[in-house]
């Protein structure tokens, strides 16, 4: 009996830690930078859950930020929904 437990246990525990490594994988992989070779100014960050794209521009103040760029193809739901969630992270800082 002493011997399933401590196999079950050590099942149990490797089923967790493998869970765990691969989520952080998936959270490191989200996002990607891509950049234009002949052009150091176009630099393009990719999330790869959503598909949004947003590029490097300089703001009022000459700080460089993210500002999410919109697709051609885009549904108004998902101009609306990437503009709302852009505006709602600009006003609260």
């Amino acid at each position: 009996m002493k011997k399933i437990f401590i196999i079950t246990f050590f099942l149990v525990c490797s089923f967790i830690l493998g869970y765990l490594f691969n989520s952080n994988k998936d959270n490191y992989e989200r996002y990607k930078i891509y950049m234009n070779p002949n052009i150091r100014t176009d630099q393009y960050l990719l999330d790869t859950k959503t598909g949004v794209i947003w590029h490097l521009i300089e703001d009022e103040k000459k700080s460089l930020i993210w500002e999410p760029m919109l697709k051609i193809s885009a549904s108004i739901e998902d101009v609306e929904h990437v503009t709302n969630e852009y505006l709602n992270k600009k006003e609260e800082k």
